[in-house]
Protein backbone atom coordinates (compact mmCIF):
# COMPACT_ATOMS: atom_id res chain seq x y z
CA UNK A 1 0.00 0.00 0.00
CA UNK A 2 0.99 3.09 -0.91
CA UNK A 3 2.43 5.55 2.14
CA UNK A 4 -0.36 8.33 1.56
CA UNK A 5 -2.95 5.82 1.56
CA UNK A 6 -2.06 4.21 4.49
CA UNK A 7 -2.57 7.68 6.72
CA UNK A 8 -5.62 7.74 4.71
CA UNK A 9 -6.52 4.53 5.58
CA UNK A 10 -5.55 4.70 9.53
CA UNK A 11 -7.88 8.30 9.59
CA UNK A 12 -10.71 6.33 7.96
CA UNK A 13 -10.33 3.74 10.74
CA UNK A 14 -10.31 6.58 13.58
CA UNK A 15 -13.61 7.51 12.38
CA UNK A 16 -15.29 4.82 12.76
CA UNK A 17 -13.73 4.18 16.18
CA UNK A 18 -16.47 3.82 18.48
CA UNK A 19 -16.42 5.94 22.26
CA UNK A 20 -16.88 4.33 24.89
CA UNK A 21 -20.63 5.31 25.62
CA UNK A 22 -21.71 4.30 21.33
CA UNK A 23 -19.76 0.89 22.38
CA UNK A 24 -22.45 1.08 25.37
CA UNK A 25 -25.25 1.65 23.23
CA UNK A 26 -24.34 -1.17 20.77
CA UNK A 27 -23.71 -3.32 23.65
CA UNK A 28 -27.19 -2.88 25.14
CA UNK A 29 -29.18 -2.75 21.99
CA UNK A 30 -27.18 -5.22 19.35
CA UNK A 31 -30.32 -7.61 19.13
CA UNK A 32 -32.91 -5.04 18.28
CA UNK A 33 -30.54 -3.30 15.68
CA UNK A 34 -29.79 -6.34 14.10
CA UNK A 35 -33.06 -7.54 14.12
CA UNK A 36 -34.23 -4.18 13.03
CA UNK A 37 -31.35 -3.55 9.91
CA UNK A 38 -32.16 -7.57 8.92
CA UNK A 39 -35.70 -7.52 8.76
CA UNK A 40 -36.37 -9.84 10.73
CA UNK A 41 -38.24 -7.15 13.07
CA UNK A 42 -40.93 -4.64 11.20
CA UNK A 43 -40.35 -0.59 12.37
CA UNK A 44 -42.76 0.56 13.79
CA UNK A 45 -41.91 4.07 14.22
CA UNK A 46 -41.09 7.12 11.83
CA UNK A 47 -37.44 6.57 13.96
CA UNK A 48 -37.22 3.17 13.51
CA UNK A 49 -37.56 3.87 9.65
CA UNK A 50 -34.81 5.92 9.14
CA UNK A 51 -32.79 4.32 11.23
CA UNK A 52 -33.48 1.72 8.10
CA UNK A 53 -32.72 4.18 5.70
CA UNK A 54 -29.76 4.84 7.26
CA UNK A 55 -28.40 1.35 7.44
CA UNK A 56 -29.15 1.13 3.68
CA UNK A 57 -27.15 3.98 2.82
CA UNK A 58 -30.17 6.47 2.03
CA UNK A 59 -30.13 8.43 4.85
CA UNK A 60 -27.88 10.36 6.94
CA UNK A 61 -27.34 9.49 10.62
CA UNK A 62 -29.26 11.73 12.77
CA UNK A 63 -29.23 9.89 15.83
CA UNK A 64 -26.44 8.28 18.58
CA UNK A 65 -28.56 5.06 17.76
CA UNK A 66 -27.86 5.35 13.86
CA UNK A 67 -24.33 6.83 14.75
CA UNK A 68 -23.23 4.18 17.14
CA UNK A 69 -24.49 1.14 15.04
CA UNK A 70 -23.25 2.65 11.64
CA UNK A 71 -19.91 3.03 13.01
CA UNK A 72 -19.80 -0.84 14.61
CA UNK A 73 -20.85 -2.19 11.23
CA UNK A 74 -17.88 -0.36 10.22
CA UNK A 75 -15.82 -1.54 12.89
CA UNK A 76 -17.24 -5.11 11.93
CA UNK A 77 -16.43 -4.45 8.31
CA UNK A 78 -12.58 -3.66 9.23
CA UNK A 79 -12.40 -6.48 11.59
CA UNK A 80 -13.29 -8.86 8.80
CA UNK A 81 -11.03 -7.89 6.55
CA UNK A 82 -8.03 -7.78 8.73
CA UNK A 83 -8.74 -11.60 9.57
CA UNK A 84 -9.45 -12.23 5.74
CA UNK A 85 -6.04 -10.75 4.82
CA UNK A 86 -3.94 -12.26 8.39
CA UNK A 87 -5.56 -15.46 7.06
CA UNK A 88 -4.52 -14.80 3.41
CA UNK A 89 -1.07 -14.44 4.63
CA UNK A 90 -0.46 -17.41 6.66
CA UNK A 91 -0.79 -15.58 10.09
CA UNK A 92 -1.81 -17.73 12.77
CA UNK A 93 -4.00 -17.27 15.63
CA UNK A 94 -2.38 -17.62 19.02
CA UNK A 95 -3.26 -20.96 20.48
CA UNK A 96 -2.27 -20.62 24.45
CA UNK A 97 -3.75 -24.63 24.83
CA UNK A 98 -1.48 -26.18 22.26
CA UNK A 99 1.79 -24.88 22.30
CA UNK A 100 3.49 -25.86 18.89
CA UNK A 101 7.00 -23.89 19.69
CA UNK A 102 6.86 -20.88 17.61
CA UNK A 103 5.90 -18.92 20.17
CA UNK A 104 6.73 -20.28 23.39
CA UNK A 105 9.13 -22.82 24.01
CA UNK A 106 7.33 -26.24 25.61
CA UNK A 107 8.92 -25.40 28.74
CA UNK A 108 8.11 -21.79 29.09
CA UNK A 109 4.52 -22.68 28.06
CA UNK A 110 4.47 -25.07 30.84
CA UNK A 111 5.87 -22.88 33.29
CA UNK A 112 2.84 -20.34 32.22
CA UNK A 113 0.73 -23.23 32.58
CA UNK A 114 1.25 -25.71 35.41
CA UNK A 115 -2.14 -27.17 35.40
CA UNK A 116 -1.91 -27.80 31.67
CA UNK A 117 -0.84 -30.82 30.01
CA UNK A 118 0.14 -30.26 26.11
CA UNK A 119 0.61 -33.91 25.58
Amino acid sequence: MEEGRDEEVTQMDQLYELTAAERNLVNNNIDFYTSLSSGKRKPKTEAQRHFLLVCKGKAKANTMHELAFIKYRMELIAFQKEEKKRKEQGVREFEPDHPDGTWFTNNDWEKLHPNKSHY
